[in-house]
C-alpha cells in the first residue's frame, strides 16, 4: 500500500490542487494525485466512537498504525494542534474536490462483525458515489460503466480509490457498482529472490542508521550476501515446497524474511499456520 503511495509525484502541503495539474504525468499512474492512505480497520473504530462519521469528515483526522499524519511539536498545545489538524482536513477535501486525490483504504476484509461490515461498505459506497467521478461525472454506479472502462484514470483527471482485501473476506459482503476487481499474482522465484534482496538491504540499513553503528557498506553487503543466499538455498530445496507457496505471496514473504533475519534458517515453517 506504501508503495502505491510512493510512486505518486511529490505534492508539497503548500501545493493547491491546481498546482499538481502542473507536475509531471506518469505514463501508468495518471495525473500527480493527493495520497491518503486509510486503515479500514481504524476506520470501523472512529465509526465505533461517532455512529454518524462519514469517510469523507474522517479524512484529515485519520491514522495509520494509529498515527496521524502531522507530526506535532512536543510543546504545541491542544489547540494548535485542534487548528493544525483542522488545517489538514481542509486542504486533504480540497484535493478530493478538485479531483486530485488518491484515496486507499487497506484491509476491507478485516471486519468481522456482519453488521458493522455492511454499514463501512455502505459508507464507502457512498463516498466513490459523491466523490470518485470521472471528468463526464459518470461513476461505477452508473450505466455507462457496463460493458468496460471510461476515462481511464491514468489518461484523465479525477479522484482515484483503491480497496484492498483479501479475496475470501471480500466475497462475503462485495462493494456493488461496476468496480474494477484485481488480483495481486504470486511471485516467481526470481521475484522472491529480488525481494529478499531489496528486504536484507533496506532492514540493515535502517538498523545502522538507527544504532548508529561504525559499519561499512561492504561489511554490511558482505552480512547480506550470507542471509539471503542461505534463505534462496532453502527455498530451492526440493523438500520446501510448502515454503516456496508460502514465499510467493508478498506478505507472507515479508513475515518469512523476518523469521529468518532472526532465526536459523533451518527453522523456518513449512506450513501457513506455523507463521
Amino acid at each position: 500500500i506504501q508503495a502505491i503511495s510512493q510512486n505518486k509525484p511529490a505534492v508539497s502541503s503548500d501545493d493547491s490542487p491546481q498546482d499538481a495539474e502542473h507536475n509531471n504525468v506518469d505514463s501508468v499512474a495518471g495525473p500527480t494525485r493527493m495520497p491518503i492512505l486509510i486503515r479500514v480497520g481504524e476506520f470501523v473504530e472512529a465509526c465505533s466512537k461517532n455512529p454518524l462519521l462519514t469517510l469523507k469528515d474522517y479524512i484529515g483526522n485519520h491514522t495509520w498504525l494509529g498515527n496521524y499524519m502531522l507530526d506535532f511539536p512536543t510543546r504545541s498545545t491542544q489547540k494548535e494542534r485542534d487548528n493544525d489538524m483542522k488545517q489538514l482536513q481542509t486542504a486533504l477535501h480540497e484535493y478530493i474536490k478538485e479531483g486530485y486525490a488518491l484515496i486507499v483504504l487497506d484491509g476491507l476484509d478485516e471486519i468481522p462483525e456482519s453488521e458493522t461490515r455492511t454499514r463501512i461498505v455502505r459508507l464507502v459506497e457512498e463516498f466513490a458515489r459523491e466523490h470518485v467521478q470521472t471528468p463526464e461525472h459518470v461513476s461505477v454506479f452508473d450505466d455507462k460503466f457496463v460493458g468496460g472502462e471510461l476515462d481511464i484514470p491514468s489518461q484523465t483527471g479525477g479522484n482515484q480509490l483503491i480497496i484492498t482485501s483479501r479475496i475470501a473476506g471480500y466475497k462475503a459482503k462485495p462493494l456493488n457498482g461496476h468496480f474494477s476487481h484485481y488480483t495481486i499474482l504470486p511471485m516467481e522465484m526470481d521475484d522472491i529472490k529480488k525481494f529478499i534482496n531489496h528486504w536484507f538491504q533496506t532492514v540493515h540499513k535502517k538498523l545502522i542508521e538507527a544504532l548508529r553503528l561504525n559499519i561499512t557498506y561492504e561489511m554490511m553487503e558482505t552480512v547480506c550476501q550470507t542471509q539471503t543466499q542461505l534463505l534462496k538455498t532453502a527455498l530451492e530445496k526440493p523438500n520446501n515446497k510448502g515454503l516456496r507457496q508460502m514465499a510467493s505471496n508478498p506478505c507472507l514473504m515479508n513475515f518469512i524474511c523476518l523469521i529468518a533475519f532472526r532465526t536459523r534458517v533451518a527453522e523456518l515453517p513449512a506450513e501457513r499456520i506455523c507463521l
